[in-house]
């Protein structure tokens, strides 16, 4: 019998989980339904515990096992502390299969910690289906080619891709927690603050003498016929000489 485990993380506010970490849970929960599988939902976050309850309906509906990695050290996305926070959980969940959410938090992390317990990893997954086993659909070549992927290797990581499906919407309440424990590594970075990009500024010149703008038209055939590729699209202004 397969043992699914949905990772998921708090939001920015760091008391709720993230609206893509739900739509994880709708999956899991789907899944374990069809795969007749147990279920095991675990949470990463300084504050685990309290999200844990938007996650009670789920245990209720399931009998979901509920665990939680917690502490200051998981307030914001760092690669060494949260691997070591889904490893735990991984390990102590005893998952043949993993389902996340494709958010950068977990992007970052989840093959490293598939490598860790000497899985496999696919991404961008778009649906899963259960028969005699489990199937995972995504696309390729920009959208092009659907393909479902069906691996025997375990454990099994997959990383859902946003809006695949329905964000789980079940009953809160006070869900009953594992708090599970983490040797965390020790960390050489701090974490200050966020920097947002400068919004609305002048990047093209209009007096300009000369304006160079390079990266349209990548592998796309020029009107020779010829494709050509291009270096990363900037603009830049050149100056008069003095």
């Amino acid at each position: 019998m397969e043992t699914i485990l949905v990772l998921t993380h708090v939001d920015e506010g760091g008391s709720a989980l993230t609206k893509a970490s739900l739509e994880a849970v709708t999956a899991g929960v789907e899944l374990a339904k069809q795969h007749t599988a147990k279920l095991t939902i675990g949470l990463l976050g300084s504050a685990s515990v309290e999200a844990a309850n938007s996650a009670a309906g789920a245990v209720a509906a399931t009998g979901a096992r509920l665990l939680a990695v917690s502490g200051e050290a998981f307030a914001q996305p760092r690669y060494a502390t949260d691997a070591a926070g889904c490893e735990a959980l991984c390990r102590a969940a005893q998952a043949s299969i993993v389902l996340a959410p494709g958010s950068s938090r977990f992007v970052r992390v989840a093959a490293g910690v598939a490598h860790r317990l000497g899985g496999f990893i696919d991404t961008h997954i778009t649906s899963l289906s259960s028969n005699d086993s489990v199937d995972a659909t995504r696309w390729f070549y920009r959208q092009r080619v659907e393909a479902t992927i069906s691996r025997d290797a375990r454990p099994w990581f997959l990383l859902l891709d946003a809006g695949t499906h329905a964000a789980y919407a079940g009953a809160a309440g006070a869900a009953s927690v594992e708090t599970i424990a983490v040797d965390l590594p020790a960390t050489r970075t701090t974490v200050e603050g966020l920097r947002s990009p400068m919004r609305g500024a002048q990047t093209i010149r209009p007096d300009a003498r000369l304006l160079f703008v390079a990266g349209a038209g990548w592998t796309k055939k020029q009107p020779d016929g010829q494709i050509r590729s291009s270096p990363t699209a900037r603009s830049t202004s050149a100056r008069p000489a003095n």
